[in-house]
């Protein structure tokens, strides 16, 4: 009796309530004692619990949405100026060539090609012999370099590896302000009056077929102005609608300057300065458009001679 008593005991012990002997667990429940599992309550919280609603799902979507937007753009920017980085790593190293030339030749910059007008001298492609690109290929880097830099005449954002984008400032090849002179030599390093503010070359659009581009004007897209040729430099303005012509770098455009220094140009007051940054005499106004030198035809006849 008293080792059945005992059992009894232990068993109502284990399950933490004493228990008639010979009781079974109730229906739904899984188990006994402590660990025992009741079905039925878990049944019941699943029927209570809050259904998704389309609401909710449309604002969740909306959220993922712009958030997506928004990274999207922090890529792109971030994008954007890790280009922009190597694109003025490029126009400052044409500066390295341009100067080793200089060196070579007399502390001249390449001459343009001679044309009779000025329209055929800055031809965006010229005689191999005559095209400023072609000059400073004796200066370039070596294959293993270059294949790990590009092209140093093309901008890394542009759409086409292979088309040059780079200008050169015609000015400093030849005479043009006030008017082309077809035989100048060119601009000496000394001869330039001030190398922070005069251009050496330029990142500029550019579609077709060229090997010298060379420019000596800005485009932005005013209703008077010739239309944009290859070798414009470009201002980002809403004149300017053709989206392969505007800026590549967040809306501007990058120059290496004479001195070597590198900027990014973006605002439309760089065309208000005293004088144009293409002249290197420092003597033309802002925005003047050099011209064709008078021929024959055009000469401005000489003045009568007096009565004696």
């Amino acid at each position: 009796m008293a080792e059945q008593t005992g059992a009894q005991g232990g068993a109502g012990t284990a399950s933490g309530t004493p228990s008639p002997a010979g009781a079974s667990p109730s229906a739904g429940t899984v188990g006994r004692g402590v660990g025992a599992i009741n079905l039925g309550a878990l049944r019941g919280s699943g029927r209570s619990r809050p259904r998704i609603l389309i609401i909710e799902v449309a604002v969740m979507t909306l959220v993922v949405g712009v958030l997506l937007t928004v990274g999207m753009r922090a890529y792109r920017s971030a994008a954007g100026a890790a280009r922009a980085t190597v694109c003025i790593g490029k126009l400052q190293r044409l500066h390295q060539m341009v100067t080793m030339y200089a060196q070579d030749y007399d502390e001249s910059y390449p001459p343009l090609p001679v044309g009779e007008t000025l329209e055929r001298a800055t031809r965006p492609f010229v005689r191999g012999e005559e095209a400023w690109t072609v000059r400073l290929t004796p200066y370039r880097e070596s294959d293993k370099a270059e294949a790990r830099v590009g092209n140093p005449f093309v901008c890394p954002a542009a759409p086409d590896r292979d088309t040059p984008t780079y200008a050169y400032n015609a000015a400093l090849g030849a005479r043009l302000f006030p008017a082309y002179a077809p035989e100048s030599p060119p601009f000496t390093l000394a001869g330039v009056v001030q190398p922070t503010e005069t251009f050496l070359l330029f990142d500029t659009a550019n579609e077709g077929p060229a090997n010298a581009l060379a420019g000596y004007r800005f485009f932005y897209g005013a209703p008077k102005q010739p239309p944009f040729r290859p070798g414009d430099f470009v201002l980002p303005t809403t004149g300017v609608r053709d989206a392969w012509m505007r800026p590549r770098h967040n809306d501007a455009a990058l120059v290496v300057y004479c001195d070597g220094h590198a900027r990014r140009v973006s605002d439309m007051r760089v065309r208000l300065r005293p004088h144009s940054p293409f002249d290197p005499s420092q003597t033309a106004a802002p925005d003047v458009r050099p011209t064709d030198p008078p021929t024959e035809a055009t000469a401005e006849p000489p003045p009568p001679r007096s009565a004696p």
